[in-house]
């Protein structure tokens, strides 16, 4: 976000990647237990069969791709699903684009995986948004 950005606003890259890691800074997946260690179907991803579509956020079926927060709550889906978009401009026009969707595989969908980035008008059904809330 800007300068002075306040309120709801689309994630920036290093906020993104936080909300994945955990409070500990320690998870390699958004997963509930266990973050540092590979588990392919906990999450909407390749690797499972019949998923090759979005699951509704927070699914019964992926209860489990959540990073906790303790009182602060749970952030879902951040290791498959969708990819999505970040406010981090990579180059003019061009923004980073974080996570993993539900036809990445396992390593694709890890925290730091950073490699996506997508033009001003890039479209594609496995991308989508989260926002963040930014204090003054």
């Amino acid at each position: 976000p800007g300068a002075g950005a306040e309120g709801w606003q689309l994630c920036d890259a290093a906020d993104w990647e936080d909300a994945c890691t955990g409070p500990s800074d320690s998870c390699t997946w958004s997963y509930d237990s266990s973050c540092g260690t590979s588990q392919p179907t906990r999450c909407n991803g390749s690797e499972v069969a019949g998923a090759d579509a979005i699951a509704p956020t927070g699914s019964g079926a992926f209860s489990g791709c959540r990073t906790r927060w303790g009182a602060a709550g749970d952030v879902y889906d951040l290791s498959g699903n969708v990819k999505e978009w970040t406010s981090t401009a990579v180059a003019s026009g061009v923004y980073a684009i974080r996570g993993g969707a539900y036809n990445n595989l396992e390593d694709g969908r890890t925290c730091d995986f950073d490699f996506t980035v997508g033009s001003e008008d890039f479209a594609f059904p496995n991308t989508g948004f989260r926002c963040c809330y930014y204090m003054p």
